[in-house]
This record gives structure tokens, sequence and C-alpha cells, in this order.
């Protein structure tokens, strides 16, 4: 069961029929990445997380703070929100 957190995030979603993720190539993920880089740390997380480390947008939206350390970019990941 998720966090109250996430449930909330969750109940908030709309799904778009048909709707489809799609996936850049290497070099529109290096510039996704220096992107991110030069806009924040929190954006350049969050491409990591995507990119690097695989997370979806739902064990995204159900990481608490705590699950992340912002200066070593390690982070722990305990549930998921079904998006």
């Amino acid at each position: 069961m998720g966090s109250h957190r996430a449930d909330a995030v969750h109940d908030s979603l709309v799904a778009v029929p048909g709707a489809k993720a799609g996936f850049d190539d290497f070099d529109e993920y290096k510039g996704s990445v220096e992107a991110a880089l030069a806009t924040e740390r929190t954006a350049y997380l969050i491409v990591l997380l995507g990119g690097e480390a695989g997370l979806r947008c739902g064990n995204m939206m159900a990481l608490e703070s705590s699950d992340v350390d912002l200066v070593t970019f390690k982070y722990r990941a305990n549930t998921a929100c079904d998006a």
C-alpha cells in the first residue's frame, strides 16, 4: 500500500487515452541531461532517475524527500504510485 502522499497524487491524475511515452536517443538524452543540469539540481535528479536508474513517473512521484540524498544522488525506492 502506498503512502498517503502518493495516494493523493494518484487520485489527482487523469488518464490520457492513447498516450504513449517516447524514448530519447542518446543525443537527445544527453541534451536533456545538459539542459536539466543548467536549470537546477532537482531537474537534473529527475532526468537521471528516469534515464539512468530507470524509474518511471509513478516511482518518482512516490519518492519522499527522505528517500533521496541530493549530495550523493543516491535514492531508496520503497513504494510506487500506480500512475
